[in-house]
């Protein structure tokens, strides 16, 4: 039974990545908003070039220097996107 009261174990709210290509910034995820509560499973389903594997990434801060993250990243309740270093 999930405790409704403890914040999700990863909340994500208006994720967007961007890339660096030639002076201007190119969209690869828009406006991503989900959340996932202890124990449950969650399975990123979508087309080629949606977005799965970026925004994944920006939530594992793994992206080049070139990106560009904005929005909200949320572990256990604590805001983590202000410690993401790959945004120029």
């Amino acid at each position: 039974m999930t405790d409704r009261l403890a914040p999700p174990a990863l909340e994500i709210t208006d994720l967007s990545v961007d890339f660096a290509v030639e002076g201007y910034w190119r969209p690869a995820a828009k406006h991503l908003t989900y959340s996932i509560d202890r124990g449950e499973v969650v399975a990123v389903v979508g087309e080629s070039g949606s977005g799965k594997s970026v925004s994944s990434m920006a939530i594992l801060d793994l992206l080049p220097t070139t990106a560009r993250v904005r929005g909200s990243i949320r572990l256990d309740g604590e805001e983590r996107s202000e410690e993401h270093t790959s945004e120029l």
